[in-house]
């Protein structure tokens, strides 16, 4: 039995005495209130406690619960069956009664009575708040994660606040006379409704008040010392991911610290393989952030835009003052090293970073955790996980690219981006990953188009002067790069087209696209466009390429006049004036 179920018996018996009997028990023994409440009930939860904290087998998982059951139930039956309206003990029992049931039969997946007994219980429970603490939340709770279970996360979020604000109402200890058994429990309770509501705000998709509920359910777990190391850390992680994209990275860099160090907390539960990469992970994200918000900031400084560094501003707010950050931290050695004085100073000391020395520190620190990261996720056991890998670490390059001047040392880091991912577009299979494979040839399609913009500065490519040769040379084949890619993206939305039919021109052929993938199927086509305008061959290998930018062209500009809000304006106007220029340059070149 329960602190609280111990605390409510002494209450009704010394304050109550419900010393009368009631009718008969099937046995023919007068029914007795006093005798009931100090003995039989306390007696037979005790049971239903031993029998719920039993084990049983897989092949009957539920016996002992349902054992446990069927002793609520008749305890049940025999107080509904000599309750009067008056007594005001029994009613307050046959509610502690079905809240424990109710919470018997989620735990079952019996949800249709499960939640009959909590409904039941409800009003007792809020009524009488301040003396049956414990079970009042279990049984907000109950309903709370019922509904989340269901998908009705208004209806769960009603249940969960209620329980909150029952918490909040008014102190359940205001004599300061319960035992820590029974506070611990309420207080177990409580945090328990913080991390349905983290749960709730998450699947509606309302992420700030998820993160908050989030935090304040890990604080309140690092004070009560009540938390499985290793999953605590991944909430943790998964709370700093939050803060990053809200360019919080003080509180990012808070989060991480304690993720690593209560992941090295010894625990009863095995620290799962993917942990330590995890971990990883989430500091690289910290870094790409910190440098891709500072590329982002000296970008607009150089454009006349003043803009503010949202890290120099933030506050310094200790989210987890229970953390000691002084006591040594035993990371796998094959850890990033740089990580331990981040953890041991407590702090990530973030700058303004203006040049390109001052970004090659957060790079380096940020690729060294994606490559750990990726020693794990390979690419054979875990195809996304391995792409998003690879994702930030392009990303990381294209922020650190801003800060080279050196066209030649720029072309190199496309390059590099170039080879991390080109090999994925022959590789993976479009039936099962044509998503990942649409991201992966966009990519590779605009990797090659600014290579190609990179090559223009650095061998003067288009200014009038006559060009090496093998200048030419590579840039069309950057350019036929871009456009085989480019042309593979495009493609990947086409519709189906009849068996033996001919192949209709590109701005005549059907496809299905997504609202949200419209905008990078435009920009393929443009690029593509663009740059096969700018190939330089003999006439016989020029005139074909000038023909699929004019339909290129042509798709955009019917595109624009069907979906003018789609495109825009200035893309729309060239691609216009295109269509009309080219096919008196492809006629010039036709009769030469």
């Amino acid at each position: 039995m329960t602190g609280i179920e111990e605390n409510i018996v002494e209450k009704l018996s010394i304050n109550d005495k419900p010393t009368e009997e009631k009718s008969s028990n099937d046995d023919g023994k007068p029914f007795n209130v006093h005798t009931f409440l100090e003995t039989e009930f306390p007696e037979k939860m005790k049971e239903v406690d031993r029998l719920c904290n039993i084990e049983d087998p897989e092949t009957h998982p539920y016996d002992s619960k349902y054992a446990a059951v069927k002793i609520l139930k008749e305890m049940e039956s025999e107080i509904t069956s000599h309750m009067d309206g008056k007594d005001k003990s029994l009613e307050v029992t046959l509610a502690l009664i079905r809240v424990r049931m109710g919470n018997i039969h989620l735990d079952t997946e019996e949800t249709f009575h499960g939640e009959q007994a909590l409904m039941a219980a409800l009003d007792v429970m809020e009524s009488d708040w301040p003396a049956h603490p414990a079970e009042s939340l279990q049984c907000f709770n109950g309903l709370g994660i019922l509904w989340n279970d269901r998908g009705d996360f208004q209806k769960a979020e009603t249940y969960l606040l209620r329980a909150e604000n029952l918490y909040h109402s008014a102190p359940y200890d205001k004599n300061g006379t319960i035992d820590e058994k029974l506070k611990d429990e309420v207080e177990d309770n409580h945090t328990k409704t913080l991390f349905y509501l983290a749960q709730v705000y998450g699947h509606s998709k309302s992420v700030t008040k998820s993160a908050n509920y989030c935090l304040k359910t890990l604080q309140r777990q690092l004070k009560s010392g009540k938390f499985v190391p290793p999953t605590w850390s991944s909430h943790a992680l998964s709370l700093s991911d939050y803060y990053c994209a809200e360019n919080q990275l003080k509180h990012a860099g808070q989060c991480l610290i304690a993720a690593s160090i209560i992941i090295c907390v010894p625990s009863a539960e095995a620290i799962e393989e993917n942990s330590y990469a995890n971990l990883c992970i989430g500091w690289g994200k910290l870094f790409l952030q910190y440098l891709t918000i500072s590329q982002q900031h000296t970008k607009s400084l150089h454009a006349g835009i003043k803009t503010e560094l949202p890290f120099l501003k933030e506050e310094n707010a200790i989210l987890f003052k229970e953390l000691n950050t002084k006591t040594p931290v035993k990371l796998p050695s094959s850890i990033p090293s740089f990580l331990a004085s981040f953890i041991s100073k407590g702090e990530i000391p973030f700058k303004e970073i203006s040049n390109y020395e001052d970004a090659r520190t957060p790079f380096l620190h940020a690729l060294e955790c994606f490559d750990y990261a990726k020693k794990y996720y390979i690419l054979d056991n875990f195809v996304t996980d391995h792409w998003n890998i690879l994702q930030d670490i392009c990303s990381l390059y294209r922020a650190l690219v801003y800060y080279e001047t050196d066209p030649a040392r720029k072309a190199k880091m496309y390059r590099r981006q170039i080879d991390l991912i080109e090999h994925l577009s022959s590789l993976l299979n479009p039936q099962y990953y044509m998503n990942t494979l649409q991201l992966i040839n966009f990519n590779l399609g605009e990797l090659y188009h600014e290579l190609f913009d990179v090559k223009v500065i650095e061998y003067g490519y288009g200014e009038g002067k006559q060009q090496p040769p093998a200048h030419v040379k590579k840039m069309n084949e950057i350019i036929t790069k871009a456009g085989k890619y480019f042309q593979l993206f495009i493609k990947s939305f086409e519709k189906p087209g009849k068996k033996d039919a001919a192949t209709p021109p590109p701005s005549k052929i059907e496809i299905e696209i997504d609202p949200e993938n419209i905008e990078a199927y435009v920009v393929a086509r443009f690029s593509m466009a663009k740059l096969f305008s700018r190939i330089q061959a003999p006439t016989q290998v020029l005139i074909p390429f000038l023909n699929e930018s004019l339909e290129q062209y042509k798709w955009i500009s019917e595109f624009k006049k069907e979906n003018p809000t789609q495109i825009p304006k200035e893309q729309g106007e060239i691609a216009q004036q295109m269509v009309e220029m080219l096919p008196i340059k492809i006629s010039v070149l036709q009769n030469r």
